[in-house]
């Protein structure tokens, strides 16, 4: 009798021995799927941030091609330049614009000069803050920035019309100054006036042009060599008193 009640016992033992090492080894399989369930989901968020930190740094980088590289164009030239005193570049106020046409439109905006310098580069014409010329016949079409004064001109910054596919008759950017107001209705002679700098080809979103030290007018002409209608949403000038 005491045999086997040692036996059973010893079976009882076994048994619990047994459960134990279930219970442990599904406590340790519970914890193992939870730390591999738990690495996954992090996986997966730093996938899905990584992903949206690429979309905003593309849509960053295409921002980057009109706001910012007007920053990196100055790049703290706002500071001193080379002159025989230290002189702070300004971003000039112009007082009128003109241009060799103007169209207008029965049921669009007009394309007035003067909405080269309204402080908008909002570059959908049809939203009333660009201009357009005349004719498409037009060679070498320009717009001329009047300052009111004469500047020395270290920086001009044009912003291109946006929307659909217009922008591309902006091509063979030409920036110049001069102290002669061009006659509004006559072509301009691209030796005319003091060449501040080009852009060839196809001008983009916005177009960057620096001047040599020295070159300085009342006014600032924008010319395109091409033959078509030109389309300016802004421009802008940097600078100082002469």
């Amino acid at each position: 009798m005491g045999s086997i009640s040692n036996l059973l016992v010893a079976e009882v033992l076994n048994i619990g021995l047994f459960l134990n090492i279930l219970v442990s080894v599904s406590v340790r399989r519970w914890v193992l799927v939870t730390i591999i369930a738990v690495a996954s989901i992090a996986f997966v968020i730093s996938c899905v941030t990584m992903a949206l930190f690429m979309t905003s740094k593309t849509a960053s980088d295409d921002k980057l091609d009109d706001h910012d590289q007007r920053l990196h164009a100055l790049e703290g030239r706002y500071a001193e330049v080379t002159t025989a005193e230290p002189t702070t570049i300004v971003k000039i106020k112009p007082v009128d614009a003109f241009q060799i046409s103007t169209h207008y439109f029965p049921s669009y905006p007009d394309g007035l000069a003067t909405h080269a310098i309204d402080g908008n580069l909002e570059p959908d014409y049809f939203k009333g803050s660009c201009t357009h010329t005349g004719s498409e016949s037009e060679q070498n079409p320009w717009l001329a920035v009047y300052l009111g004064k004469s500047y020395h001109v270290f920086m001009v910054v044009v912003t291109n019309r946006g929307d659909e596919s217009w922008g591309d008759r902006s091509k063979n950017l030409r920036v110049g100054v001069t102290n002669v107001k061009p006659e509004v209705g006559q072509n301009l002679d691209i030796n005319s006036y003091t060449l501040c700098g080009e852009k060839p080809g196809l001008m983009g979103k916005i177009g960057i042009v620096r001047c040599s030290e020295g070159v300085a007018g009342r006014y600032v002409i924008v010319q395109f060599r091409t033959t078509n209608y030109m389309n300016i949403c802004e421009i802008e000038i940097y600078g100082y008193e002469e």
